[in-house]
C-alpha cells in the first residue's frame, strides 16, 4: 500500500511539472498576445446604421471570399459590439422606453419600461442587416494556408472592439485587425464597406412581460456612461 502511495505521489509530480512546463510555454496563458492599442481608421460604432462604401487604399485585386454562416439575413445574434455593452453597471431605467415582442420598431409593443424601474433578465443581442466588407492589407500565416492574400476581399461581421473585429471566410470566424500593426501575428484589414447592424436588449419587466428594447434608446448605463447623477431619487436614499 505504501509502495502505491509513492507510484502516486511520483505520477502528480510528473504531472505537475509537464503541466508547468506547458504554462510557461504558453499553452495555458489566459492572455496571449496582447493586443495593440492602434487608432481606428473607421469607427464602427458610429456608422452601423447604413452599409456605407468606403475607398480603400489597397486596390481590390484579389479574391472574394463568401460568408457561408449568415447567408439569410437579417440575422439575431446573442451578444452586441465592444465588451462593455454586455455590462448594466445601474438595474434602473434612466428614461421611459416602448418593449417590443420582437426585436424591430413594427413588432407589437408589449409593455412600457418606465423611469427607474427595474430592468431584469438584461441580455443583448445584434440584429445584422448587412455584413460589412474589408480587403486584407497583409495576411498572417494561417490565412496564407488558406490561401489568402493581400488585396483578397472578406465579410465582416462585427467590432470586438479595440481595432479587432470579427470576419466571416466560408463557414468559419476569423478576428483580424482593423488598421496597422507591427505584430505578426496578425492579419490586418482596411474597411471598404460597413456593417449596417444594430443592438437589442432582451429584458423583463416588473409586470414580467419579456421583450427587446432599442439600446439606441439609451435607456441604460454601461461602464462608460455611468454618471450618478442619473441616478432615481428612491435608490440614492439607499
Amino acid at each position: 500500500m505504501k509502495s502505491m502511495m509513492i507510484h502516486l505521489k511520483k505520477i502528480q509530480k510528473y504531472f505537475f511539472d509537464f503541466a508547468l512546463i506547458l504554462s510557461l510555454l504558453g499553452f495555458f496563458s489566459a492572455r496571449g498576445v496582447e493586443k495593440p492599442r492602434i487608432k481606428s481608421t473607421v469607427d464602427l460604432q458610429k456608422s452601423d446604421r447604413v452599409p456605407q462604401s468606403i475607398n480603400p487604399s489597397t486596390p481590390l485585386s484579389g479574391k472574394t471570399y463568401r460568408c457561408l454562416l449568415y447567408q439569410k439575413l437579417p440575422l439575431l445574434k446573442a451578444g452586441c459590439k465592444g465588451g462593455t455593452c454586455k455590462e448594466i453597471l445601474y438595474e434602473r431605467a434612466i428614461k421611459s422606453v416602448d418593449v417590443y415582442f420582437e426585436p424591430s420598431l413594427k413588432s407589437k409593443v408589449v409593455d412600457r419600461l418606465e423611469k427607474c424601474e427595474l430592468i431584469s433578465d438584461f441580455e443583448p443581442y445584434t440584429v445584422i442587416h448587412h455584413l460589412g466588407k474589408a480587403v486584407v492589407t497583409r495576411p498572417e500565416s494561417v490565412f496564407e494556408k488558406i490561401g489568402i492574400k493581400t488585396g483578397d476581399v472578406i465579410s465582416i461581421i462585427e467590432n470586438d472592439g479595440e481595432n479587432f473585429i470579427k470576419s466571416c471566410i466560408e463557414s468559419k470566424e476569423f478576428d483580424v485587425y482593423l488598421g496597422r500593426s507591427n505584430d505578426p501575428d496578425l492579419t490586418t484589414v482596411e474597411l471598404f464597406e460597413n456593417i449596417s447592424s444594430e443592438t437589442w436588449i432582451r429584458l423583463k419587466t416588473p409586470r414580467g412581460m419579456v421583450g427587446y428594447v432599442n439600446a439606441r434608446s439609451k435607456f441604460y448605463l454601461d461602464s462608460y456612461k455611468i454618471d450618478p447623477k442619473r441616478f432615481c431619487r428612491e435608490v440614492k436614499k439607499r
